[in-house]
């Protein structure tokens, strides 16, 4: 029979040996195979060349019909997520390989050789009673990670023509990669029926995507030669992890007394054996930060076989924290709901019969008790939750944890940042003890490190007279100041550092410890009437700065689209989970997907970025921008980005963890960063308050004014072409490995080519594309190609990654890499970001590799060479040799110039490559072929595909060329869409344009912007008197309009302002005031005096002035007049005075015009008092 070809259904691509297929043959043998139809029947060992394949039962099979049941074969597929056969195999792949627990196939396929028999047996012969096999082949994948299932029910025969024995295995076709069962060949084979590779009789189960053939099974070969692995490979930075380490045989030496311990970098913990060849070991907590050393010993420690790396990811968490922007609202009643997956923490949990465990939450809080860290940052813990389901989601109030200190004591906790912990209660009561704390192996999922001030208001009246903590009564929760709520057993100390490393974590940075300090105390002290005028005296005196100095701060880009160009310099990501991200894209920057926050604590904002780099003391730019894109200023907006203070790696302290060296910089970054502005900036409060604005003015970010733009990106696309950093194109067709970029002391980035493909798949033998990329830092090497399993694929300093097993960010020392996927999909975009503030932007497109470089402005004048030019601003010297002074002229040069005289001498020596190689396919030597010549002048095309041409290429001549190349018109469009994105960035980075910077704005000016919110040339401002307490101001000095002029100067300067009283309120009309003023300002003093002919007679006889206070009103004043007194001689008599007191009597106020502006009382002053004083009455008219 011959075989048949199974085409794979869906869009789902096979992962087989490092290439993928979309179909697969049955062979009637025994076996499926790859690329081609087999029959071949005679067992030829592993490995071989060229024939592809996987066998279960490789024989020669007699698969001719007869009138009886059997000797079939049948096979199926299935793509349905909820189908029997993919709930099936996913199932049996997470209960027998519990490192893939989490693994959803996408497809699967079957087949099924049922009761078969050997060739010989006839029908006319009692075949019906011949020897029967009935065994299967399934594969299936989640379009990444592709397994091989071998399920063997009977074998009664395995010989065949009485000389060759079944065998059963994989074959890559190099001749070099195999994997064989074992007693293939022999007449052994048989007890593969018997025997298991996953402790299941009969079923045998392979990894089979890679190259490497992932075989759990210590029967097959030595346990020395078992290649030890682990899942997952990375974890959170806290630990908890359940860390499968699969290839750890037992030692037959000493198969009683097994003590299985791992090493994570210098913490031990003890293990459990899960299989055969799985061991299971809980990752401690704060044991590293980023790659740490893992090492696995079966004997107790004695010897560690087993190395391998596990990474501790700051950035991972299997807790997610959901409706993060209602948080703020602390007695709002808003809610907080965290998400989990439950199988991580029981791997048992039915969804169909809502069979589930029980979990406790808690959340874990850092706080400082003293006023100087050195007494140590301790942490505690509150029960939130305890016996509910692990359901994957739970919600409460956000009230419901208060934890607002007093201020009565010293010693009272400040709370500095938190992590939500889970646990399955059954190992809490297991391995937990009050006494004790965790002594066991306990599984815990966690949460990011967030900030706490949500749980806490500093402004809230009660927390200035309680001298406990408050926790909400509803729940009664409980906060345990525990010495330590992580593990025991593993021997850490109660502080985070102990008081030796506190000191010489500061020993350099004495301003920063006394700013610690001096925050404490503002938090502390009793005395302290205003949190924030308390710190704000203090920042200003110890840490003075000042966000526009350039010599020591980043200008920010003036708008969003430089932060896309930009992004080596900045980028938005927070070392916190907290509403201090600010992000609300939901497209990539760039290739980026970054992460997205509410902008909380910027309202207005869309976007906050920070400056990668810092200063000497550790402050870092951040920039923000508004709906319209532009560069907001938080002097004038609360959109405006603030001065970041930020801790910089301590690798010097090699005596501590490093894992507990993070821990502290979070948390003195959380309390030096972030505390002032909850002092200053209560949340859900009002952005434009008093103690806020002073906040703003304070930690201002700093504008664009002096803003120099990163390179305008150079790239490789398409047929290789090339653009300059400068902007020059050409088309370079060598084939091989070149410099791109050389800079000496700061970068070298290196390309790879490889054939083409054109239409049908085939190669064309006279284009090249791109297919690699590989730079190096001070610290890394890192390498991005073309994957044969489709994307992309990542090598960390030669080290190829799984990609699937990390997260979307990875920091590896010196670089930060992003990956950009779907789902179980492969990767097919990568950003690369230097600490020097270089970008790399690689994107696999159609099997073409593509990419953007791009240069900070620091480096432009430092001499670079290779294929991307000189980067200087000129074009003319892009061509220069390797060997030479003289560049080719760029407008002269023909394409076999350029590569004989230009290209191929910026071909690297195997020395200096900063690629890996994959023997024996993939050398040196094969991929730099030094004869390749390629085609320089562009071929005609068939009538039919020039007009398609014509169409898509709309006048593009690297996507003309591309297609005539290589047939294929896909590639050619996305070679112009790569040259419109080119051009789209280049405009950008010209456009950004000359900027004035942010108005300054004098402190206590009581202005505010109305109108403007861009400061580049041509800009106005537009300013008006405002106070926040809506007090009355009149402008002062300044300008209501300022505009910028072409010279990046502000025309005119920013309106002042003061306060202003209203005119002054007379007592009668009996008083005046001297002078003619029409407007009063805070300070200004008036003078009272009374009318001719009239005399003060009560108020403030002897202070006559009032004084515009800051308030908007008057101080002092209130003078009241009357009639002017007159004196009798001594013997009138009293009836007649006493008459005409009566009858003339006039008192204040009767008389609303009759004011006199005479200063008529001066002889008061001092005078002796008659005897009798009459009052005078104004005539009556």
């Amino acid at each position: 029979m011959i075989p048949v070809e199974v085409v794979l259904t869906g869009s789902v691509q096979l992962p087989f040996f490092d290439h993928r297929y979309k179909s697969f043959w049955i062979a009637p043998n025994g076996y499926i195979s790859f690329g081609k139809g087999m029959t071949g029947w005679t067992t030829t060992p592993f490995p071989y060349p060229d024939d592809i394949m996987l066998s279960a039962f490789w024989s020669d099979i007699h698969l001719k019909p007869c009138y009886f049941d059997g000797n079939n074969v049948y096979y199926r597929q299935e793509t349905d997520p909820s189908g029997s056969l993919l709930t099936n195999i996913a199932n049996q792949i997470r209960q027998s390989l519990p490192q893939y627990r989490n693994y959803q196939p996408k497809w699967a396929a079957v087949v099924t050789f049922d009761r078969v028999v050997a060739r010989g047996a006839a029908c006319i012969n009692g075949i019906e009673n011949a020897p029967r096999n009935t065994f299967q082949i399934l594969l299936t994948t989640d379009g990444t990670r592709t397994f091989g299932i071998f399920n063997y029910e009977k074998l009664e025969w395995i010989l065949h023509n009485d000389i060759y024995y079944a065998s059963g295995g994989f074959n890559a076709g190099d001749n070099i990669t195999f994997h064989e069962l074992e007693g293939s060949r022999t007449e052994n084979f048989g007890q593969v029926v018997s025997r298991s590779n996953v402790e299941e009789p009969g079923r045998w189960m392979f990894r089979v995507d890679k190259r490497q053939i992932e075989d759990t099974s210590c029967t097959q070969i030595g346990i020395d030669e078992v290649q030890a692995t682990s899942a997952p490979r990375y974890g959170s930075i806290f630990g908890g992890n359940e860390v499968l380490i699969s290839g750890v045989c037992a030692d037959p030496n000493f198969p009683e007394n097994e003590a299985i311990s791992c090493q994570f970098g210098k913490t031990k913990v003890v293990g459990d054996r899960q299989h055969e060849s799985i061991v299971r070991c809980i990752a401690p907590p704060l044991a590293g930060n980023g790659p740490t050393s893992l090492r696995v010993s079966v004997d107790g420690g004695r010897s560690y076989p087993h190395i391998l790396t596990y990474s501790y990811d700051a950035t991972a968490n299997d807790i997610q924290l959901i409706q993060r922007k209602d948080w703020p609202n602390h007695f709002g009643g808003s809610k907080i709901s965290i998400t989990w997956d439950p199988l991580i923490l029981d791997p048992a949990v039915d969804e169909l019969t809502s069979t589930v465990s029980q979990i406790d939450v808690d959340l874990i809080l850092w706080y400082i008790s003293g006023a100087d860290p050195a007494n140590g940052i301790r942490s505690a813990s509150i029960a939130l939750a305890t016996g509910v389901p692990n359901t994957g989601q739970l919600e409460f109030l956000t009230s419901q944890i208060n934890i607002t200190r007093g201020r009565a004591k010293a010693d009272q906790p400040v709370f500095l940042a938190g992590t939500f912990r889970i646990v399955k209660t059954d190992d809490r009561n297991a391995f937990y003890t009050a006494e004790s704390g965790w002594i066991g192996p306990a599984v815990k999922i966690w949460s990011k490190l967030t900030d706490v001030d949500v749980f806490s208001n500093l402004n809230d009246p009660l927390a200035r007279q309680s001298s406990q903590e408050r926790f909400s009564p509803s729940l009664g929760l409980q906060l345990e100041l525990k010495t330590n709520v992580f593990d025991n057993a593993t021997s850490r100390p109660a502080s985070v550092l102990s008081r030796e490393q506190w000191d010489l974590y500061y020993a350099t940075r004495p301003s920063r410890r006394q700013m610690v300090s001096e925050i404490l105390r503002c938090l502390k002290s009793p005395a302290v009437t205003s949190f924030c005028d308390c710190w704000a005296e203090r920042e200003r005196a110890i840490i003075p700065y000042n966000s526009d100095d350039n010599s020591t701060f980043l200008a920010c880009p003036p708008n969003i689209n430089q932060v896309r160009l930009d992004r080596g310099r900045f980028n938005p990501e927070s070392s916190l989970t907290s509403a201090a991200t600010c992000n609300r894209n939901t497209r990539p920057i760039g290739n980026v997907f970054w992460d997205v926050g509410e902008c909380d604590e910027h309202p207005g904002a869309v976007l906050c970025v920070n400056a990668l780099t810092a200063n000497q003391a550790e402050l870092a730019q951040q920039c923000c921008y508004n709906e319209a894109g532009t560069l907001t200023d938080a002097e004038t907006s609360p959109s405006g980005g603030r001065v970041r203070f930020i801790v910089q790696d301590r690798s010097d302290l090699r005596d501590v963890e490093p894992g507990d060296l993070w821990l502290a910089q979070r948390l003195e970054e959380q309390l030096i960063d972030r505390k002032p502005q909850e002092m200053c900036c209560p949340r859900k409060g009002n952005w434009d308050r008093k103690d806020c604005q002073l906040f703003r003015r304070i930690r201002r970010g700093g504008s664009a004014k002096h803003y120099l733009p990163p390179s305008a990106p150079g790239g490789g696309f398409g047929d290789p072409h090339i653009w300059t950093l400068d902007g020059f194109r050409y088309t370079f067709n060598g084939l091989g490995e070149y410099v791109l970029v050389e800079m000496p002391g700061q970068v070298v980035i290196q390309g790879r080519t490889a054939q083409a493909t054109g239409l049908g798949g085939r190669n064309n033998t006279a284009a090249t594309v791109w297919s690699g990329l590989a730079f190096n830092s001070s610290k890394s090497i890192v390498q991005i190609s073309l994957s044969t399993r489709g994307g992309l694929d990542l090598y960390l300093n030669w080290a190829k990654q799984e990609l699937m097993e990390l997260t979307n960010s990875i920091e590896f020392n010196d670089i930060v890499i992003y990956l950009t996927r779907n789902g179980t999909e492969p990767v097919h975009r990568i950003s690369a970001q230097s600490s020097t503030g270089i970008t790399v932007d690689v994107e696999e497109v159609d099997s073409v590799l593509e990419f953007q470089i791009t240069l900070p402005s620091e480096l432009k004048g430092n001499i670079t060479h290779g294929l991307l030019g000189n980067w200087n601003g000129k074009t003319q010297d892009d061509l220069l040799p390797r060997t030479s002074l003289t560049s080719l002229n760029p407008d002269t040069a023909s394409p076999q110039d350029i590569f004989n005289d230009f290209g191929e001498t910026w071909r690297i020596e195997k020395a200096e490559s900063l690629f890996t190689y994959q023997a024996p396919s993939q050398t040196y030597e094969l991929i730099n072929d030094l004869k390749f010549r390629p085609q320089f002048t562009e071929p005609s095309m068939a009538p039919n595909l020039q007009a398609e041409a014509n169409i898509a290429c709309a006048g593009n001549a690297e996507c003309r060329f591309d297609v005539a190349i290589t047939g294929n018109l896909g590639m050619g469009k996305n070679s112009a869409i790569f040259v419109k994105d080119m051009e789209d960035a280049i405009q950008v980075g010209a456009n950004s344009g000359v900027s004035c910077g942010f108005p300054n704005i004098r402190e206590g000016s009581h202005s505010r912007l109305v109108q403007g919110t861009s400061f580049g040339v041509g800009d106005t401002l537009t300013f008006e008197c405002f106070h926040e307490d809506k007090i009355s101001t009149i402008p002062k000095r300044g300008d209501k309009v300022m505009r910028c002029g072409e010279n990046g100067v502000w025309t005119g300067s920013p309106l002042e302002c003061v306060v202003s009283c209203s005119r002054p309120l007379l007592t009668s009309s009996l008083v005046a005031l001297r002078g003619n003023a029409t407007t009063w300002e805070v300070g200004n003093q008036v003078v009272f005096y009374c009318t001719n002919s009239t005399v003060p007679i009560s108020g403030n006889i002897k202070d006559r002035t009032a004084v515009c206070t800051d308030r908007g009103e008057w101080f002092g004043g209130g003078l009241e007049c009357g009639l002017k007194r007159q004196t009798t001689t001594a013997n009138t008599t009293a009836t007649s005075a006493t008459a005409t007191t009566t009858s003339m009597a006039y008192r204040m106020g009767e008389a609303a015009n009759d004011q006199y502006d005479i200063w008529g009382d001066s002889s008061i002053e001092g005078a002796t008092m008659p005897a009798i004083v009459l009052f005078w009455s104004p005539p009556i008219v």
